[in-house]
């Protein structure tokens, strides 16, 4: 199936904002999980060497868990490049300027959203996006099948 809902979500603390996402296509996700690979780097890290471990484990129960922690992982917003994600997800919006004209949706403009903004609306595409419960995500595979 081709991904392309759209949907309208309101700003969490501004009254009357609006923003239409739309979700993303594998591709635009893997794209967005590449470009954050040092985050990812860190979030294995934090995992620790005990997670490395119970991967390789023999104790099934272990490794599941293991899996289960690193499935979390796969849709936490820190496995994904912020600016990827609004660039391909953040598909209009209600802002207007001080003088009551509409603020277009560009590179620059979604670059000048507050820290909070950028956040929720990196978590609402995720949201729109991810696969629902017991549904296979898309492996992490090459579009030109190397």
């Amino acid at each position: 199936m081709l991904l392309s809902k759209l949907t309208w979500v309101d700003h969490p603390t501004e009254d009357g904002v609006k923003f239409e996402i739309r979700g993303l296509s594998w591709v635009q996700m893997d794209d967005a999980r590449n470009k954050a690979s040092a985050s990812q780097r860190e979030v294995l890290k934090d995992l620790g060497a005990d997670f490395l471990a119970a991967l390789g484990s023999t104790d099934n129960a272990e490794a599941d868990r293991a899996m289960e922690r690193l499935e979390e992982q796969r849709y936490h917003p820190s496995s994904f490049d912020t600016g990827t994600l609004l660039k391909a997800g953040v598909v209009d919006w209600n802002y207007t300027n001080g003088s009551g004209e509409d603020v277009p949706v560009t590179d620059e403009t979604l670059g000048q959203l507050d820290e909070a903004t950028a956040v929720f609306l990196v978590e609402q595409i995720i949201t729109v996006t991810r696969p629902p419960e017991g549904r296979p995500a898309a492996a992490a595979v090459s579009v030109s099948g190397e």
